[in-house]
This record gives C-alpha cells, sequence and structure tokens, in this order.
C-alpha cells in the first residue's frame, strides 16, 4: 500500500489531462498542465531520489501513462480516487471503504510486475497503464451511488481546473454545445498551448513569474472560452462545479491540507552568502578549491541551522500557520527571524575570515548587485560605503519596521506563495534607504549594480 499512495503523492499533477479530438489540442492540453511543473521539479532530478524501490516502479509507471496522454475525455482521474479527502467527502460506507483499499492493493501489485515484467518497453507500459487506470478507476465509480457519483465528477472538473473542463465530453455534452462552438473553442485551447508552451521555454522568467504567466494565460483562456457560449450555458457551465472543493486537499493522499512551513527570510546584506553557488565560487570570486569547500560548509551548516529554528517552532503551533490571527501569525514569525539573525551574521563573520580583502570586494560588489540598497546590513559593504552610525541606526530602524509588516506574510507552503504585497514593501524598504545615503554612496551602490 505504501508504493501506491507514495506513488501517486509524487505524481498527482500530472494525471488529468483528456484524450482530444486532435493531436495538436493533445499536445496543448499536456502542455498547459505540465509546462510549469515539469520545468522546476522533474529537472531538478529528485523525484526518485527519496522513494522506495517499488514505489520508484510505480511513478515511473504512472508518469509514462500521463505523460503518453492515454486518460480520456471524462475518464476516472484515479489520485481522487484514492484520496482520503475525496472519500469523505462523498461519505464512503465500510464496504465501499474496503473495495477502495482492494483497488489500491490491485493498482499496486500490478504496477510493479507491469514495469519489472515484460512491460519495459515503453510503448507496452502505457497501453498496459492504460488498460489498468480505467479499469480500476471505473471499478471504484461504480461502487458509488448516484449522489455520490455527481459529487465525485464535480470534485474531478474543479480538479481540472475551469478553463480545462470544455476539453471532456461531460461537460460540452452537459452544455449541448453546437459544432461550431466546439471548433471556436479548441481554437481557443490550442492557442493557450501554444502560448505556454512559449512561458516554458523562456529562461529569462524566474519560478514566481512563469506561475503568475501561467496563472494569467489559464485565466485568459477560461474568458475566451466563456465568451463562446450563450448566457444560458454559462450559468449551466457554473452549476457543473457544485460546490467548491478545497483543492489543497488533493495535494495530499491523506487528504491532510499541507502545513506552511517554508519561511521567506528577509533577503540583507547579512544572508549574501547564499547567493555563492557552489558550483560557481571559482569563478564568482576567485577562490580556492579549498576556500570554496569551506564556504559550502558554512552555507549548508547555517541552512540547516535555519531549519531547525523554523521547524523548532512552526511544527510546535497547534494550527497551521496560516489559520491564525494576524498578530499570532506576526509574533511567531519574528520569532524565528530573532532567531535566525544571528545565525547569518555569525555565518557572514566567518565567511569573511576565508576570503582575501580581494575577494571580499567581489563579495562585496555581488552582494550589491544582487541586493541593491538591502546589501549595506553587511558590515564590509557597510565600511566600504563608509555609513555613519546614525545612517546604521536609521537603516536598523526601517529594517525593524520592514520586518514587522511583513511578518504576516513570511510563512508559506511554497517560496512562489509569498503575499505580492511583499514585493512592494521591499520595493519601499530599498527607496528609504536610498534615502538615507549621500550622493556618492549611492552612485557607488548604483554603478556596482550595472
Amino acid at each position: 500500500m505504501h508504493a501506491i499512495v507514495t506513488a501517486f503523492l509524487m505524481i498527482q499533477i500530472f494525471i488529468g489531462f483528456e484524450r482530444l479530438e486532435s493531436t495538436k489540442l493533445k499536445e496543448a492540453a499536456l502542455a498547459a498542465d505540465l509546462s510549469f511543473y515539469l520545468l522546476f521539479f522533474l529537472r531538478e532530478g529528485f523525484i526518485m531520489s527519496f522513494l522506495p524501490r517499488k514505489s520508484c516502479a510505480v511513478v515511473v509507471f504512472c508518469v509514462l501513462f500521463a505523460m503518453s496522454g492515454r486518460l480520456v475525455a471524462d475518464e476516472v482521474d484515479f489520485k481522487l480516487c484514492v484520496n482520503k479527502a475525496v472519500q469523505r467527502e462523498l461519505g464512503l460506507s465500510a464496504a465501499q471503504q474496503a473495495n477502495v483499499d482492494k483497488l489500491l492493493k490491485e493498482m499496486d501489485d500490478e504496477s510493479w510486475y507491469i514495469v519489472q515484467g515484460d512491460g519495459r518497453d515503453e510503448e507496452r507500459i502505457r497501453d498496459l497503464q492504460a488498460k489498468l487506470m480505467a479499469r480500476q478507476g471505473q471499478k471504484f465509480v461504480e461502487m458509488l451511488d448516484r449522489n455520490q457519483q455527481a459529487r465525485f465528477w464535480q470534485i474531478a472538473l474543479q480538479s481540472r481546473g475551469r478553463e480545462r473542463a470544455m476539453m471532456g465530453d461531460r461537460a460540452r455534452t452537459s452544455l449541448k454545445l453546437t459544432d461550431p462552438q466546439k471548433k471556436e473553442i479548441d481554437q481557443i485551447i490550442e492557442e493557450a498551448g501554444t502560448g505556454i508552451r512559449k512561458l516554458a521555454t523562456d529562461t529569462s522568467l524566474g519560478p514566481r513569474e512563469m506561475k503568475d504567466r501561467f496563472e494569467q494565460a489559464k485565466l485568459d483562456c477560461l474568458e475566451k472560452e466563456l465568451k463562446v457560449l450563450t448566457e444560458t450555458q454559462r450559468k449551466e457551465f457554473d452549476e457543473l462545479f457544485g460546490k467548491p472543493f478545497d483543492l489543497e486537499l488533493l495535494e495530499r493522499v491523506d487528504g491532510v491540507k499541507p502545513r506552511a512551513l517554508t519561511v521567506i527570510f528577509p533577503s540583507r546584506g547579512n544572508s549574501a552568502y547564499f547567493f555563492l553557488a557552489p558550483d560557481r565560487l571559482q569563478e564568482s570570486l576567485g577562490v580556492s578549491s579549498a576556500q570554496a569547500t569551506q564556504i559550502e560548509q558554512i552555507v549548508k551548516q547555517a541552512d540547516a541551522d535555519l531549519t531547525v529554528v523554523r521547524l523548532g517552532v512552526l511544527k510546535k503551533l497547534e494550527k497551521d500557520f496560516r489559520e491564525l490571527p494576524e498578530e499570532e501569525k506576526r509574533k511567531v514569525a519574528k520569532s524565528i527571524l530573532d532567531a535566525g539573525a544571528p545565525i547569518n551574521r555569525e555565518a557572514a563573520k566567518e565567511l569573511l575570515k576565508i576570503l582575501t580583502p580581494d575577494q571580499i570586494a567581489k563579495f562585496d560588489q555581488l552582494a550589491m548587485r544582487n541586493m541593491g540598497p538591502r546589501a549595506i546590513e553587511a558590515e564590509s559593504v557597510a565600511t566600504r560605503l563608509k555609513l555613519t552610525d546614525e545612517q546604521k541606526a536609521v537603516f536598523a530602524k526601517l529594517t525593524a519596521e520592514f520586518d514587522d509588516t511583513t511578518a504576516p506574510w513570511i510563512v508559506v507552503r511554497r517560496n512562489i506563495d509569498i503575499d505580492r504585497r511583499y514585493d512592494g514593501e521591499t520595493k519601499k524598504l530599498e527607496a528609504a534607504i536610498l534615502a538615507i545615503l549621500t550622493p556618492e554612496q549611492r552612485q557607488m551602490l548604483e554603478s556596482v549594480g550595472k
């Protein structure tokens, strides 16, 4: 049971796009569903790094299936079948739950034997996977009563996304789309897929910006699709989804909403050492192999210490951070920041002991280039700019106010989930810092940043 549960936890973002009427539309759906996640998830190569051997086989098996486009329109998305939150929402009886457990065991066993046996050929694996997923999914739906089936398909449509709902025959049939409407919607989907494929290959975009563009592309696609529908069809379209289901519950097989455990520590001078990528240390600072090893150890130790700090606080909370009152969020977040600050200061101090004066100058330039005005928190940068005690005091006051304002936003599930107001406050902080610098100090910062 462990293998299939782990596998579906890892591949849930892949399964769910439909077999469409044309190859181009199939490719568009694939690109729309996978582009962002493949680029920043698969490319990192950690899918297989922590799974048991049998689970890896199931993952390979299911990912190949997902990428093959074999899930036909309105076929059952099996990750919904195994999700405990979905099962709770459907109100499965004890007998139904026993049957679900049986389906899981069958899926686990057969997936393993297909990958290990004569299913090694990729095309054969896909064929066998398609048959297995379709069979198990159909068994699940057949064990539900009429009301449970209706709710299951509502959740399935919500998890698929409103912009992709009209790819499936179920929505098209329910809305009684005409052939011209289908053709126009197909064209919209195809164009959306083309746009998203371009986003996926744009190396100038970071994860957060790509996610924003990706989400906007989906919204634009939906807006165009809805314009094709009549007023009556638009009302019927909304009704297809039923009452909202918390889709975050689908991210874990156990149906428990993932907790917010990531902390966005302030990016300022004392944390500039995190910009020192191990594979580019010699190039960026001109350090020796021995220095590079020491620096890497400092960065790793600081990262480990910061992890202990944030998890030591967040895991003790009775509620998820996002469920806390505003002032409680601020109190918890600031306790983490207060505990993390000396770790960054000590790491920065240890780093400077390793570097030569010329290397420190390069490091300061790197910090100013990446952080701009925020880099003056580093003592070496402050010395280089000849900050006065009064300027340092004002800077400390500005950063304290920034931390107080942004504290409720800095604990998230993923870095890209940070509240957009954080960026605005960062820009305001930088403007305020520049205002306390002399023209000569600003010129030095700006010249390095160019």
